[in-house]
């Protein structure tokens, strides 16, 4: 798929290699940190909006990182709960951990971070055609 802003070839986050993620992520980073601290940036958020979220899945066999677009659900005093997963995100952090009651268990570690207001219109407009809407895509 070409994208209509600039002509380049688009390619499935889940297909990037981790130096492409990575690059990526460090110039959002800086895009966010030119706004103010990470904690403002946090408690500015409204529901409904999207953020990025890297999940990091420590068990027995190694650490594996993904990325996922996840949607604010709501905004508490301290701090945020996004849809599809359980635990408020404190401000202080940004980072929610789920443990195993067994020290064989896995442990996954969600922080979130910001995604550009550009690529937010983007995901959102394709995201609205539920015809032809497909995650792989």
């Amino acid at each position: 798929m070409k994208c209509n802003n600039c002509g380049g070839k688009m390619v499935k986050w889940k297909y990037l290699d981790y130096e492409e993620m990575e690059t990526y992520l460090l110039s959002e980073e800086k895009q966010s940190a030119s706004a103010g601290t990470y904690e403002e940036w946090l408690r500015s958020l409204h529901a409904d909006e999207l953020v990025l979220t890297s999940l990091k899945r420590i068990d027995f066999s190694g650490e594996k990182e993904k990325y996922y677009v996840r949607v604010v659900e709501k905004t508490t005093k301290n701090g945020i709960k996004l849809k599809h997963l359980t635990k408020i995100f404190r401000y202080g952090t940004g980072e929610v951990r789920y443990e195993g009651k067994s020290r064989f268990a896995p442990t996954a570690i969600y922080k979130i971070l910001p995604i550009d207001e550009t690529i937010g219109k983007v995901i959102r407009n394709y995201c609205k055609d539920d015809v032809n809407f497909d995650i792989d895509v």
